[in-house]
This record gives structure tokens, C-alpha cells and sequence, in this order.
């Protein structure tokens, strides 16, 4: 996702795809966070992904 800067906002395009990141990022975000309710898991363990 973009920032704005001061003095230099983001331009449509810009503002348009952090919406649409901000959607995807939403339903992963609420994921987590069952988890962290319900498991009381503190972090997710990766297996299998190479950092």
C-alpha cells in the first residue's frame, strides 16, 4: 500500500489499488486474528516457505 507525502497526495490509480489491497488485506487480517482469539496463538508458524 502508498502513503501520501505532504504536498504530493496519491493519484487515482494510487488510491484505487490501496482499496483494493485494503480488501484482500482485510479478510487475512481477520484471519489472524480468530486465531489469536481462539488458539491464543502469539505468531503463525510458517513450514515450508522460504524466506
Amino acid at each position: 500500500m502508498r502513503k501520501a507525502c505532504r504536498n504530493r497526495p496519491l493519484t487515482e490509480n494510487q488510491t484505487k489499488r490501496n482499496r483494493y489491497l485494503s480488501k484482500t488485506r482485510y479478510v487475512v487480517e481477520q484471519s489472524f486474528g480468530t486465531l489469536h482469539r481462539k488458539f491464543r496463538y502469539a505468531r503463525a508458524a510458517y513450514f515450508g516457505l522460504i524466506k
